[in-house]
């Protein structure tokens, strides 16, 4: 994260930093069950909120991995996809 992305968040007293808080998996899925929703950016958190049945938004690339492809006719998906419509975008 760049210095000006810091500043950014540290402005902003309703977003809690805890990266460097979080220590393993288990520091990661306590702070992921105390969410109402999670929202990811294609990161090891989407399928882990999943695991542990929360809601969840994933932002993912045009080139998503084939895990997120689309899954067969009435088998629940944890969470939303949002594909990046265009390279670059």
């Amino acid at each position: 994260m760049g210095a000006q992305d810091r500043a950014l968040l540290g402005a902003n007293k309703g977003i809690l930093r805890l990266g460097e808080e979080l220590r393993d998996f288990a520091d990661t899925a306590g702070v992921v069950a105390a969410l109402d929703l999670v929202i990811s950016v294609d990161t090891a958190v989407a399928p882990l909120a999943g695991a542990m049945a929360k809601p969840g938004l994933d932002l993912a690339p045009l080139c998503a991995q084939l895990a997120l492809a689309p899954r067969p006719r009435g088998q629940p998906l944890g969470a939303r996809l949002f594909r990046v419509p265009l390279p670059g975008d």
